[in-house]
């Protein structure tokens, strides 16, 4: 019983964790699965700057192979938005 307690409180505070941590990223640009290649080049250009990024992808295979299908974002946490918002802006001009 006692072990069965210990394990879902372990769960519980690794849940709360991953929620925590998902929570402080935010959306700094978005589009569909033909905008990959421009939103891959910010995410490598942000990273060669030393700012945090990830790109999430509501379809993983048809965004990576450009279908078309799904919808792509890039993302930076919290404290990189206005840095990532600048350098992006001041680099990638549309």
């Amino acid at each position: 019983m006692v072990m069965l307690l210990l394990v879902l409180v372990v769960a519980g505070i690794i849940v709360w964790l991953v929620i925590r941590n998902n929570a402080k990223w935010k959306t700094i640009e978005a589009g569909t699965a033909n905008a990959v290649a421009e939103i891959e080049a910010k995410h490598a250009f942000l990273k060669s700057n030393q700012v945090k990024s990830r790109i999430r992808s509501s379809d993983t295979m048809g965004a990576v192979q450009g279908s078309g299908h799904g919808s792509i974002k890039l993302e930076v946490p919290e404290k990189y938005v206005d840095q990532a918002i600048a350098l992006i802006a001041n680099n990638f001009k549309e």
